[in-house]
């Protein structure tokens, strides 16, 4: 893919989302929600985008989406974190603070990145030493790289990210696989995501039609047919796949009673998954097509 301005403007038109996604964590118990939510409305958060999108049983999706990576980065032991479109996350600046081991970094795109500076600016004007914001895109290896030289060549490293993979095409979803992939070469450590969305959960209509106006992205093309599709598709990236449902953070959601969310509704909403994932041993690197 060449490097040029008009394909960095592409993704960029992803970023917004980030805002929405940044609202929907306030009826969480994540710390720093909040006050992320306030300083993008003191900015002057995209009005449009926070009143297009049919909200209330998303959010309870993204605080599972949120908790269950935080479980299974927590399970893995790693210290090095290196997250890819990290939008307004709260996820980074808690870790580094929270813990002086933690060496943890940030990666987005300019126009995004330049928005959580002026969003952390407005509500933690010292950043914690071992918080990295890094500009970057996922699919350009040699950016990544660049991101990792504050990482400890001799530790491993967990690759993160949520909400990245749907806009992006199954062309595009196997070069950040192999980008990822290259690093875990590299570091060791553990690939995990919740981008694993399934064309059941995608039905067309004004959902549909609305992310393709604001992103310009259909993301019915960027779809898994179900679940076991998605491990075949990883696994030929060259990875070994352990499938976790967010149903087991379930008990740990404190928006489904905020927003009026029936358990058999929330129950419907958690159907999704985190894929923990780790190369296989003596992988050659070569990418088996879907």
């Amino acid at each position: 893919m060449k490097d040029t301005k008009k394909a960095v403007k592409k993704y960029e038109r992803i970023s917004p989302t980030a805002w929405f996604t940044a609202e929907g964590r306030t009826f969480s118990d994540i710390p720093y929600s909040r006050e992320i939510f306030a300083a993008m409305e003191k900015m002057g958060a995209p009005s449009e985008l926070l009143t297009t999108f049919d909200k209330p049983i998303r959010f309870c999706r993204f605080e599972a989406r949120y908790k269950i990576i935080n479980k299974y980065l927590h399970d893995s032991g790693n210290v090095q974190i290196l997250e890819l479109a990290s939008g307004l996350s709260p996820r980074g600046l808690l870790m580094a603070e929270n813990n002086a081991s933690v060496n943890y970094v940030e990666v987005d795109l300019p126009a995004m990145l330049e928005q959580k500076k002026a969003v952390l600016a407005l509500i933690k004007p010292s950043l914690p030493e071992n918080l990295h914001l890094e500009e970057g895109n996922a699919l350009k290896l040699e950016e990544l790289r660049t991101a990792t030289r504050h990482f400890d060549k001799k530790k491993s490293i967990a690759v993160i990210h949520e909400g990245l993979l749907r806009y992006l095409s199954f062309e595009e979803k196997i070069e950040v696989g192999r980008n990822i992939a290259t690093l875990l070469r590299e570091f060791g450590g553990v690939w995990i995501t919740p981008d694993i969305t399934l064309s059941s959960r995608v039905h067309g209509g004004q959902i549909v039609e609305q992310t393709k106006r604001i992103t310009g992205v259909d993301i019915t093309a960027n779809t898994f047919k179900d679940v076991d599709e998605a491990k075949r598709f990883f696994e030929g990236l060259g990875f070994s796949v352990e499938a976790h449902s967010f149903l087991e953070v379930k008990n740990q959601l404190v928006s489904p009673p905020k927003i009026g969310v029936s358990d058999n509704e929330l129950e419907k909403t958690l159907d999704g998954y985190v894929f923990v994932m780790r190369l296989k041993k003596g992988h050659s690197g070569k990418i088996v097509m879907r």
